[in-house]
């Protein structure tokens, strides 16, 4: 559903190119830039050889470059000494990338012919929905690169109680692929189960030894409808047409990324506006 790319700066020759490529970036549509190395930037802008309006146009556009395009390669080597190609096939092997985008043709690896590709070619096209597993390992599958790099998440789900070890188990997958840090938040609504009967089944959760890390926020009376379930986060967000709880393989759902303002939208009502009258735990 979220893949990440290596992008070899040589190959954003052309204004075409560059238009062709990092239009098709970020995550809103699946796809994270890696951050490879981390002076890409430079790399680019050392490797442009076109007149100078187009080189002062892609230049702009680079300047103009949304960040939350690029994906951080924590960990990340360069050699100077070598090719880009070859630091590339390096770090892949360390942490592999969806496809490594260069002027190289290996239609049955991880190399993608940078003159070439379309949207017929399996490791660059991206759907912006998917069918997955109805399984709370799949869910976390799905969303595993997502979480791994956003630093705030926000799972909606008027029905999750904790209580039911289908909710519990789908949304701890998902949250187990984020980082030490993340700022984690779950909004459910107490219409459906008590506020009290709530937080005694997160404090018997809590004494198994299992916790998610998160705030719990509980909605008396929200502003706005409150029935779809997503996962927001401040990079993508995220659409599940049943629901966020396990259930057997076979029995799937789709999940859809939400186009960016929407996105945003409703990170701001769940975050920024109405606030439920308190945090439950």
């Amino acid at each position: 559903m979220f893949k990440e790319y290596a992008l070899d700066p040589g190959v954003l020759s052309s204004w075409d190119r560059v238009r062709y490529f990092l239009d098709a970036m970020g995550p809103w549509k699946g796809r994270f830039l890696a951050c490879y190395p981390k002076h890409w930037k430079r790399l680019l802008y050392e490797s442009l050889s076109c007149p100078p309006i187009e080189k002062k146009r892609i230049e702009q556009r680079l300047a103009g470059l949304d960040s939350r395009v690029f994906s951080p390669r924590s960990g990340s080597e360069y050699s100077g000494h070598e090719s880009w190609r070859c630091n590339a096939e390096r770090e892949h092997e360390r942490k592999p990338f969806a496809g490594i985008i260069s002027q190289y043709s290996d239609p049955l690896g991880v190399h993608i012919d940078a003159e070439t590709v379309d949207e017929t070619d399996f490791r660059w096209s991206v759907g912006s929905s998917v069918l997955v597993d109805r399984h709370h390992e799949d869910f976390g599958a799905a969303l595993s690169l997502l979480m791994a790099l956003s630093s705030s998440v926000v799972v909606v789900d008027p029905y999750f109680r904790p209580d039911q070890d289908d909710k519990w188990s789908a949304i701890t997958a998902i949250l187990s692929h984020t980082p030490p840090g993340t700022c984690l938040e779950v909004h459910s609504s107490d219409e459906h189960f008590g506020t009290s009967e709530f937080v005694r089944a997160l404090r018997r959760r809590a004494k198994d030894g299992h916790s998610l890390g998160a705030k719990f926020f509980r909605w008396t009376e929200p502003p706005f409808r409150f029935h779809n379930r997503y996962v927001l986060t401040e990079l993508a967000g995220v659409q599940f047409g049943d629901g966020i709880e396990s259930g057997e393989r076979g029995h799937e759902d789709c999940l859809s990324i939400l186009p960016d303002r929407e996105r945003a939208s409703m990170m701001k009502q769940f975050t920024d506006v109405g606030r439920p009258p308190s945090i439950v735990w």
